[in-house]
């Protein structure tokens, strides 16, 4: 009877836990920075197994898989993903769609792996400040 009253307990505590977690998701801009850094990650494979940069689509489930979907589409929780690709080179700026308090910042990246941002209006570039 003790045993089974513990993995209720447990049970619920776990629930709980769950119940906070689904109130408090990621915030947009947080996503759209996690997405940047992993799309960094994606490029550099792709690059090791083919010897050059893939388009996001090429980088998707109807490529190579290392991308969802909606991010090879371009969006994703209100960011535009663009990428640009000039031979050994790419550039990657991901930016609201409309500005809010939940997407106030903007990012940039390229081949060097190096994100940065952006806060307000003013979208990032390679001259804008690294995120820390």
């Amino acid at each position: 009877m003790a045993i089974s009253k513990l993995v209720m307990a447990s049970i619920l505590l776990i629930l709980a836990g769950c119940g906070w977690f689904f109130h408090h998701p990621t915030p947009p801009d947080d996503q759209a920075f996690i997405w940047t850094v992993k799309l960094n990650q994606a490029q550099r494979r792709f690059y090791q197994e083919n010897k050059r940069y893939g388009q996001l689509a090429e980088l998707g489930p109807d490529g190579v898989g290392f991308i969802p979907g909606q991010i090879a589409k371009g969006e994703h929780v209100g960011y535009r993903f663009s990428l640009k690709i000039n031979g050994d080179r790419y550039s990657l700026r991901v930016f609201p769609k409309q500005l809010s308090r939940y997407t106030e910042r903007s990012f940039y990246t390229d081949q060097t792996g190096i994100v940065r941002q952006s806060s307000g209006a003013e979208p990032a570039s390679e001259n804008s400040k690294p995120v820390e």
